[in-house]
């Protein structure tokens, strides 16, 4: 079966690596274009495209996937199905209705719960108790189409977006294999999704990565976590930027929101007249440290603070 394969992330690289490896006939990549990042503003490949150069794969990097050039040159690789994961990117209907056998997506999250482009984030600042991995036929809605296979994973007390989704990675490595199969063998039903029980994963804003310690500090911490490590939530500290890494919930502690209790490890009181734990952090211009580290480099006092803004 031909395969067009279309992601950009590193998990969705890391899906695809296991198609190859499974020996599954994928025809062409299709990613992101690459971006200016950094200071430097050097240009980007996405990790997708790295690994259809490593593997000598034809690839396509299209501004607008379903533009009329676009959709000739797809064509042209004779698509049986579509394969998606983490592309971010709409796909209208005249490209989905190209693979004969459909375009199936898949997705971190147990649909229809967490529509959309930040599932993994938005689940641990919902503060979900379970999560999981979805493959679906896509339509030219946003996440709406028939479920093939879901698998179930828990959400661990005071993970980190990262850490989790390195924990559902192989649960999407193995839902990519079944689903690709049960495909090909024809042998599958799927389920139709229950609007009643829909939410959605909206994309991170800018001004969603600000750290207000008035906030009760339950919001705070799973702000931090689900933030963590990409794209970061942020505080300020004696007028430079602190990327928040690690957080975990504290004691009862009267005191001014932002005010810093430097104990074993960073303690920062909250809205709730609360503590939460900072584990680790990462000041402007400095590497990832730990809350001690942080402490001790930059003689952190009592009457410290934390500030919402500079």
């Amino acid at each position: 079966m031909r395969i067009v394969y279309l992601g950009s992330s590193a998990a969705s690289a890391e899906i695809a690596q296991l198609l190859l490896e499974d020996k599954l006939n994928v025809v062409l990549f299709i990613t992101q274009p690459d971006r200016e990042k950094g200071r430097g503003r050097k240009l980007l490949s996405t990790p997708v495209k790295h690994l259809a150069i490593e593997k000598n794969i034809p690839f396509l990097t299209p501004v607008d996937p379903n533009s009329d050039d676009v959709t000739k040159e797809i064509s042209r690789y004779k698509p049986e199905l579509f394969f998606l994961c983490a592309y971010a990117k709409i796909l209208e209907k005249n490209l989905l209705e190209l693979p004969e056998k459909g375009a199936v997506n898949l997705h971190f999250s147990l649909l229809p719960e967490l529509r959309g482009a930040a599932p993994i984030q938005r689940a641990i600042m919902k503060g979900l108790k379970r999560t999981g991995v979805t493959t679906f036929f896509m339509n030219e809605f946003l996440d709406r189409g028939d479920i093939i296979l879901q698998k179930e994973l828990e959400i661990k007390e005071f993970e980190t977006s990262g850490e989790l989704e390195k924990r559902l990675i192989p649960l999407g490595k193995d839902i990519a294999k079944e689903t690709i199969k049960i495909i090909m063998d024809g042998d599958f039903k799927t389920i139709k999704q229950d609007e009643s029980k829909k939410s959605y994963a909206k994309k991170i804003k800018k001004e969603e990565r600000i750290i207000d310690w008035n906030f009760p500090s339950f919001k705070i911490v799973r702000k931090i976590n689900g933030l963590s490590p990409k794209p970061g939530s942020l505080t300020f500290f004696r007028g430079k930027r602190v990327i928040l890494l690690k957080a975990l919930k504290g004691t009862i502690k009267d005191g001014e929101p932002g005010t810093i209790v430097p104990r074993k490890k960073l303690e920062v009181i909250t809205g709730d007249s609360k503590t939460i734990i900072i584990e680790s952090l990462k000041p402007e211009g400095k590497k990832a440290m730990s809350s001690m580290d942080f402490i001790n480099g930059f003689r952190v006092k009592g009457k410290d603070s934390f500030q919402i803004v500079m």
